[in-house]
């Protein structure tokens, strides 16, 4: 059995989340994990489909390259991360990078993708459906309500499972 996962936003959460499925992929004790088993499901049953991000430097790499490109800056504690193969996709940029960032320097902003890169609500539809994807998490910048609900519409057209880690 396994649980075919989403990533939307690979950030800092995204990053420590896949680099910990490998950490416990690879580490036959659970310790650390209050429940090492929900149901007939593991860690190591959960797997990487697809991930979308609106970052340029991010778009058409591999998640566990992705999740280590700026401006991501969680510790690394697994360099070499399995990412069962997945690609991130250009994701539809909505309301989720906040105008005055573009202050910022790039290493600490995400350095968007130009308009013609990036994707429309069928075409995440079409990616979470051609993925087999079974559950997609939401990690988009709190304050993302736009890009919040277009998220959540293609997930119900989909017909996938959401987990929202956003308070939106």
């Amino acid at each position: 059995m396994s649980i075919r996962v989403a990533l939307v936003g690979l950030g800092n959460c995204a990053s420590t989340l896949v680099q910990g499925i490998t950490q416990y992929r690879r580490q036959p004790d659970p310790i650390g994990l209050i429940h090492p088993t929900i149901g007939p499901y593991a860690v190591g049953d959960i797997h990487i489909a697809c991930a979308f991000d609106v970052d340029q430097r991010k778009i058409g790499q591999r998640v566990g390259k992705a999740i280590f490109a700026p401006p991501n800056n969680s510790r690394i504690f697994c360099p070499d991360p399995e990412d069962d193969g997945a690609l991130v996709h250009a994701g539809p940029l909505g309301d989720g990078v906040a105008t005055h960032l573009t202050n910022y320097d790039p290493a600490q902003r995400a350095v968007v993708a130009p308009a013609a890169h990036t994707a429309s609500a069928p075409d995440v539809v079409r990616i979470l459906r051609d993925t087999g994807v079974d559950v997609l998490i939401n990690y988009l910048p709190v304050g993302s309500q736009q890009a919040v609900e277009m998220y959540m519409h293609c997930a119900l057209e989909a017909k996938v499972a959401v987990v929202n880690c956003i308070p939106v």
